[in-house]
């Protein structure tokens, strides 16, 4: 029953499916490989969420295929940014160049008011990153 239920990844993440070592697993007592054929996300075309489009925005940095996913005025950004923090980069093919650019050229671009859920804490605000975020701060001298 459980093989019904597609999984979306982005291409450039197929890799880390199949390598325990590129996906972390390997730290742990048991590594994990996935079998399943996973549906790719393509930025182009919008997922549908009942009546919903939700749009896929690739976010590369944390991983090479991380994505963000933005439902009207609702973002879900991963482990890409975070409130008053950015995603790690100290994993296997990270790059914290490649997160930077990506908050800063496709997240910071959205409305100031685009409510940011990330994959862990609490939500934030396109305008209250742009603003207060350390990491982002920096990188803009």
């Amino acid at each position: 029953a459980g093989d019904s239920i597609p999984f979306y990844i982005h291409q450039q993440d197929l890799p880390l499916l199949e390598n325990p070592r590129l996906n972390g697993s390997s730290f742990f007592s048991s590594p994990a490989l996935v079998n399943k054929k996973p549906c790719l996300y393509q930025e182009e075309v919008p997922l549908r969420f009942g009546k919903y489009n939700i749009d896929v925005i690739h976010t590369p940095g944390h991983t090479p295929g991380s994505v963000s996913l933005k439902l009207g005025k609702w973002l879900f950004s991963g482990d890409t940014l975070f409130y008053g923090s950015v995603g790690r980069t100290d994993i296997p093919l990270a790059s914290a160049q490649a997160l930077i650019e990506s908050i800063e050229n496709k997240i910071l671009t959205l409305p100031p008011d685009t409510i940011v859920y990330p994959g862990h804490g609490p939500s934030t605000t396109v305008a209250r990153e742009a603003k207060l975020n350390p990491f982002l701060r920096a990188s803009r001298g």
